[in-house]
């Protein structure tokens, strides 16, 4: 991995699919409406909400034991207090199967290649961005012409870089971008505000 890459990871920290606000995660990252196990006629809204807290790698819940994370993680992803009883009973009597299902997918993303990924592909747009943005009026006629043949190859990488930094870029954001921060009670807030 380059060392600029890793600099880049450490000095920021970053996540993927975190909520960024209370909308349904498909919406925020439409990458995940590709895969079965989270399209809405798999998986309602909150229960998605409820796989990123308990399942993904990126989530603060992540490490601990599922009895310890489960009524925490209930409760930061459904909205009432009806729903927290009615899930949290639901769950320790085992997951249902749309859940479990989802479970996996959740766990089957890689952390650290979709960040790898995401930081190669904004490099990448830098380096398309500052080879079209070079003075041809410095350049002798080879040098124009050279350039000129490769512009339009360079045009086509920005633009793909582009449509895959749009389409949710990994699904990887920054921490700040998130609701996702315990010690500034964020995520407090964030249930709060969903009474």
């Amino acid at each position: 991995m380059n060392e600029e890459i890793i600099e880049k990871m450490l000095e920021r920290r970053y996540l993927i699919f975190a909520p960024k606000n209370g909308k349904d995660l498909r919406v925020q990252y439409p990458e995940l409406i590709e895969y079965s196990e989270f399209r809405p006629e798999a998986i309602k809204s909150h229960d998605l909400l409820f796989v990123w807290w308990f399942r993904c790698a990126a989530s603060p819940y992540y490490d601990k034991e599922d009895s310890e994370k489960l009524e925490a993680c209930v409760r930061i992803s459904y909205p009432t207090e009806q729903q927290r009883e009615s899930k949290l009973k639901e769950f320790k009597a085992g997951f249902p199967d749309n859940v479990k299902s989802a479970f996996k997918r959740m766990e089957s993303f890689n952390l650290a290649a979709r960040i790898e990924n995401y930081l190669y592909t904004q490099r990448v747009r830098d380096n398309c961005k500052a080879m079209l943005a070079v003075d041809i009026n410095t350049m002798d006629i080879e040098e124009q012409e050279s350039w000129s043949k490769r512009a339009p190859g360079i045009w086509r990488l920005l633009e793909e870089t582009s449509k895959a930094l749009e389409k949710g870029g990994f699904g990887v954001v920054e921490h700040e971008n998130t609701i996702v921060d315990e010690l500034d009670g964020s995520v407090k807030s964030f249930r709060q505000s969903r009474r």
